[in-house]
């Protein structure tokens, strides 16, 4: 089996020639070359191809290409090849060869039928690259998604993709059970149906014009979940980039916020309440910071002293207690501040008209 054989008469020199034509076209050749005959059996390779597959010149002679074949792929790879032979079907297929030494190389064959001016078969041509990188960045491309796949689904958080055409092609599991959505009606833009349909026109848009201007967005919005009921969500996305810099999409967040929006509404209704009887009552009421110091607005003692907040704030307030009252009285306050105990004390206070009381 050689890139150039001696000349022979008849058919057998018809072999000889077209060996020797096809040892000439591919020396030199990058790709991986070989030409088997009918059976399978390797006529002649190329350099290439002997580097592929570990093998010198001499010991693949008479060798079937099945016999360089890992064992998992041969199945396919015959049954290729038969329809190859029979039908003169070419294939391209992404298979493995095995070396002496056990190594897999992963290449991508071609494959084309050979005939004889009479039209009939008389061997196949295989064209082979090598793609072991190219496995190899698919295999931890794989790896990459399935590690994020299983922090996305874990995550305490509901976690989403999506591409360029601002197509969803990805919702974490907290995202189905929180919905009660499926992959079906969920990805693409049926995400949508979940959100409030009074949130949805809004949302929608949102989602559009960032996708537009590739930038990233916050919005809030009622969420449906399993059981038919609203919850407040906040959903934060920040764009997708590529190698270069190119937009792939956003990857974004959604967060439950009911408790945090119900806490923040009892929160200032019961400010509004304390306001409400700040207002109401005749007596001086007012707040302070963990430190002890005066902060905001504190309308009673601003009515009854004529101070204003900038002059009250922090200690200012003990410049309307009488100089006779002022060092006792800010001692007990601290004591109290640093104690955390409740603070009764008696002195006298200058109101507004210059007057003590």
């Amino acid at each position: 089996m050689t890139e150039k054989g001696p000349h022979l008469s008849g058919e057998a020199g018809e072999r000889a020639s077209h060996a020797r034509t096809f040892g000439w076209l591919v020396t030199g050749v990058h790709a991986g070359l070989a030409e088997l005959d009918l059976a399978g059996r390797l006529v002649v390779t190329n350099a290439r191809f002997r580097e592929l597959v570990g093998r010198s010149e001499t010991e693949l002679q008479h060798v079937r290409l099945a016999d360089l074949t890992h064992s998992d792929d041969v199945a396919q790879t015959a049954a290729q090849f038969h329809a190859l032979v029979e039908h003169k079907t070419p294939f391209v297929i992404d298979k493995r060869y095995v070396r002496p030494d056990g190594a897999c190389v992963w290449v991508q064959e071609s494959a084309s039928r050979i005939d004889d001016p009479q039209g009939r078969p008389v061997g196949v041509a295989v064209v082979v690259m090598d793609i072991t990188q190219r496995k190899s960045d698919e295999q931890s491309l794989r790896q990459s998604e399935a590690r994020f796949r299983h922090l996305a689904d874990n995550a305490p958080v509901m976690v989403w993709v999506t591409e360029a055409d601002a197509r969803c092609t990805y919702l974490s599991r907290s995202w189905y059970d929180f919905t009660g959505q499926t992959p079906a009606n969920a990805l693409g833009f049926g995400w949508l149906e979940a959100v409030h349909p009074e949130d949805r026109e809004l949302s929608g848009r949102v989602f559009a014009m960032a996708n537009q201007n590739r930038e990233s967005f916050r919005l809030e919005y009622r969420l449906r979940r399993a059981q038919g009921d609203y919850r407040w969500a906040i959903d934060a996305a920040e764009p997708r980039k590529g190698a270069n810099g190119e937009f792939l999409g956003f990857i974004g967040s959604v967060i439950d916020i009911t408790d945090r929006r119900d806490a923040e509404r009892a929160l200032k209704e019961s400010e509004q309440r304390f306001r409400s009887l700040v207002q109401a009552t005749t007596q001086i009421t007012w707040t302070n910071d963990p430190q002890g110091k005066m902060s905001g607005a504190q309308p009673s003692w601003a009515a009854f002293t004529g101070q204003s907040q900038e002059e009250y704030e922090g200690y200012g307030w003990s410049t309307r207690v009488h100089p006779d009252d002022r060092e006792p009285t800010i001692r007990a306050w601290e004591k109290s501040v640093r104690e955390t105990t409740i603070f009764v004390w008696q002195h006298r206070v200058l109101r507004h008209d210059q007057e003590y009381r």
